[in-house]
């Protein structure tokens, strides 16, 4: 945030916060043979909360930015302020940009937060003090930023070419994983097997071909659903 210094609209104007709701459904159904309205028990209010979230965080990170990096934006930058430099996004403006199709944090979960912005952070509450980066992992951050950033321009380049393709792999342990390798990867398989119906017709070649490489030889999923899916696709091969 302190290094771009942007404006106050530029956050609205190179952010946005409009969600493509055909191409994400679309790619939905391209990767998991699964309706995304179905996922979700009202998607559009989902997708509102998303918006409605991001809208919020991004002014509170100017504001952290505007406190730990002050002295650095205004030599960036001579004669900028506290005004000019933080994002400011109100709820009666979002109101009349978007609309009111989103669900707030409950009243327990802000009393939380509001606990725990107070309270002295000492003890176990230490972990949750918020402190700058030294230099050092500053660079690391910037030069793992500007790898992305450049990885991203290539793949946009890919795109345009429809020559884009994604190594499948688990971006926690960075490889593949087979069943038993990663409890997470595994949960998720076993959860993605319980929403088809038994046989899966709908469920495509390509996903049919990559649940059958993870499971391969290495056990079953947990619930039964899962497991009546799971033989089906051994049976039909």
């Amino acid at each position: 945030m302190a290094r771009a210094r942007y404006k106050t609209q530029s956050y609205h104007e190179f952010i946005g916060f409009q969600v493509a709701k055909p191409l994400l459904e679309r790619a939905f159904q391209d990767t998991y043979s699964l309706e995304l309205d179905k996922i979700f028990r009202d998607l559009d209010r989902a997708l509102g909360t998303y918006r409605y979230t991001v809208s919020t965080l991004v002014p509170e990170m100017t504001k952290t930015a505007w406190a730990a990096k002050k002295k650095d934006i205004q030599q960036l930058e001579a004669g900028i302020t506290q005004h000019n430099f933080i994002y400011r996004f109100s709820r009666a403006s979002y109101h009349k940009e978007w609309d009111r199709n989103y669900d707030r944090p409950r009243a327990g979960a802000r009393f939380l937060a509001w606990l725990f912005r107070i309270l002295p952070k000492v003890g176990p509450l230490k972990a949750l003090a918020f402190k700058v980066p030294t230099p050092e992992a500053e660079k690391l951050f910037l030069v793992s930023f500007n790898d992305t950033e450049t990885r991203y321009r290539q793949l946009l380049v890919e795109a345009g070419k429809d020559q884009l393709e994604f190594r499948n792999e688990t971006f926690d342990i960075g490889r593949p994983t087979r069943r038993g390798d990663y409890r997470i990867a595994d949960e998720t398989y076993d959860k993605l097997l319980e929403r088809f119906r038994d046989p899966p017709d709908q469920m495509s070649s390509a996903l049919r071909a990559d649940i059958l490489r993870f499971y391969g030889d290495a056990g079953e999923p947990a619930s039964e659903s899962a497991r009546a899916v799971l033989s089906a696709l051994k049976n039909a091969r």
